[in-house]
């Protein structure tokens, strides 16, 4: 999902809800290889918009892997599915034979559910960054650096589309000017 929001800035719910169903490879007018996300729900909905995220080749590279033929409505990044992912690998991995318990185990967590939520997107990401040491982060400023890099590359309009911003102004809070290249500018002209 990290990986997912750097290419495209979706929001943290838009990678959350990811699902096959929701992704169109052959969208009219679109030019051949890119994708269309259209997330079943997302932040403007209610005021009648329409959000749609284009997915190129890196992010097609990221959802490829766990797009979903056998059932296209199940959420691409899936705590459950996650979660037995890593039991598989802990059970092969094992070096003495566990007796299989029946039902929940004394005082055992609730399941894992069928997607993530924002908050747990978050808390996972903190967790990762007291388990590397590094300074957190919230899964927003994702987003701001995608706005950034895109601004930086192709300019504040197509950053404000890409976002899916109806107003210049909110994306010129998300995506920082490129100072460097003001200055690079002002050293050429004087």
């Amino acid at each position: 999902m990290i990986q997912l929001q750097l290419w495209t800035g979706a929001r943290p719910g838009e990678a959350c809800n990811v699902r096959t169903c929701d992704i169109s490879s052959d969208a009219p007018g679109m030019p051949e290889g890119i994708w269309i996300y259209r997330p079943h729900s997302h932040k403007t909905q209610h005021h009648g918009k329409d959000r749609r995220v284009l997915l190129g080749p890196h992010a097609q590279a990221i959802v490829k892997p766990w797009l979903r033929s056998d059932d296209p409505e199940a959420f691409l990044f899936s705590p459950a599915a996650g979660r037995a992912l890593f039991n598989a690998k802990r059970r092969a991995n094992a070096k003495v034979c566990r007796k299989k318990l029946k039902g929940p185990q004394k005082g055992a967590k609730r399941r894992p559910g069928r997607k993530y939520s924002t908050s747990a997107y978050n808390v996972a990401i903190r967790k990762a960054c007291l388990a590397a040491e590094v300074p957190h982060w919230h899964p927003n400023q994702l987003r701001h650096n995608a706005a950034t890099r895109i601004r930086a590359a192709y300019g504040i309009e197509v950053a404000r589309i890409i976002l899916g911003h109806a107003h210049l102004n909110t994306t010129e809070i998300y995506a920082e000017a490129d100072l460097l290249a003001a200055a690079q500018a002002v050293a050429k002209s004087g």
